[in-house]
């Protein structure tokens, strides 16, 4: 599940007794078809959900400054985690006050707000709506719900899924929405399950009930669905929700998993980077500290963070390249193959040979991913510094 950075002691809180998982309920309708929802598929823009794709790459066509950016502008409006970033270059992020909110991205104006509480990362579609996901206070109660505006706001359609388990101002409860190959919604609420949703008007199509936490939905290239189930199972699920496989594993729910250009699912256990293959075979496992989003890049090199500690380049074969002395929360891929970190109040970009291209001082992080806009804009959400979100872009000339 997309979470804000987790500190080990609200981890040790969570006591969760692992389940079986019930099957699948079936579709209850059907879905619209394909030719109706191309309008519903991801943004082509540089940054348009939660880790930038459906497969968590982290990855973008975008291409960071060749040197030292400067502030450009800083907002005190926006919170974290990290924005998503629509073609026209509009931000779309989490707000204070239980807002979300749709910022320009060349001055830092905020364009419009409407009611969030808790949300996540947004996903933005072709077609220009903007997919929200949220937990929002029912009575006494918090309530899980999936939002559908259009580009000025206008809510189109609003679901609600049921109660998470754990609180969201903890940290936990919903994920953000991963969007499939036809825009299928996906979402994860902890104690309830994995849902997948019709674009179009917000009908849940089938549900994969689960009684534990659960992790951000990945997707495979083929339309697999990927999940993290508690502390103890990894879950391969069909496009119809139907289970295709299940493993083992001693990865939290709250770690991020991504899927390498060949199918390879990366999955963060204690002291472990492990690749397991399509069909749930292991590949390989290697003896690393990964704590945050994972690069991949476009010939496959894993770049993990780990934060406080340093930045490790793994190649598709589980053999490490090179390690920088330098820790984040979240590794950012560009378009040339440049790597960008967070670490304090230090931005640092490196060549993919992992030599030093260079660095900036940007103010404290709050472990959201620094995100990769038009142009070239880095946007970085910090506790401490000009703004609570600030764009840094290449210096005049």
């Amino acid at each position: 599940m997309r979470f804000r950075a987790a500190t080990l002691a609200s981890i040790a809180l969570i006591t969760v007794a692992l389940t079986g998982c019930a099957p699948p309920s079936r579709a209850v309708v059907m879905a619209t078809k394909p030719d109706a929802r191309s309008g519903f598929r991801l943004a082509a823009s540089p940054w348009p959900c939660a880790e930038h794709d459906a497969q968590h790459t982290s990855r973008t066509r975008a291409v960071v400054p060749a040197s030292a950016p400067v502030l450009r502008w800083s907002s005190q409006k926006a919170n974290e985690p990290e924005p998503a970033i629509a073609p026209d270059g509009n931000l779309y992020m989490s707000g204070f006050d239980s807002r979300t909110l749709a910022i320009d991205g060349n001055t830092g104006r905020v364009n419009w707000e409407v009611p969030a509480e808790s949300a996540w990362v947004p996903a933005v579609l072709v077609n220009g709506n903007i997919v929200i996901s949220s937990a929002e206070p029912v009575l006494i109660d918090q309530q899980a719900a999936v939002t559908m505006t259009d580009s000025s706001g206008r809510r189109l359609w609003h679901v609600r899924l049921g109660k998470p388990v754990f609180k969201p101002e903890e940290g936990l409860g919903v994920s953000s929405p991963t969007i499939g190959a036809y825009g299928t919604i996906y979402v994860a609420v902890d104690g309830q399950g994995l849902f997948a949703l019709d674009p179009v008007d917000g009908r849940v199509l089938w549900t994969f009930s689960a009684a534990n936490q659960l992790g951000q939905p990945t997707l495979g290239q083929d339309g697999t669905i990927y999940e993290l189930e508690g502390f103890a199972v990894l879950t391969a699920l069909k496009p119809d929700g139907s289970v295709r496989w299940r493993a083992k594993t001693e990865a939290w729910a709250g770690t991020p998993l991504a899927v390498g250009p060949d199918g390879t699912v990366y999955v963060q256990e204690p002291d472990t980077l492990r690749a397991v293959a399509p069909d749930g075979r292991d590949r390989w496992r290697l003896k690393l500290t990964v704590q945050g989003a994972l690069g991949i890049g476009r010939d496959g090199t894993v770049y993990a963070p780990t934060p406080g500690l340093q930045l490790s380049a793994v190649s598709p074969a589980g053999r490490v390249l090179w390690v920088v002395k330098h820790g984040s929360h979240a590794a950012l891929v560009d378009g040339v193959g440049r790597i960008v970190i967070q670490d304090g109040g230090t931005l640092y970009a490196f060549k993919p040979d992992g030599s030093q291209l260079w660095q900036a001082e940007v103010g404290e992080g709050t472990g959201a991913m620094p995100v990769v806009g038009t142009g070239g804009t880095i946007y970085i959400c910090n506790d401490a510094g000009p703004g609570s979100v600030n764009a840094w872009g290449g210096a005049p000339k």
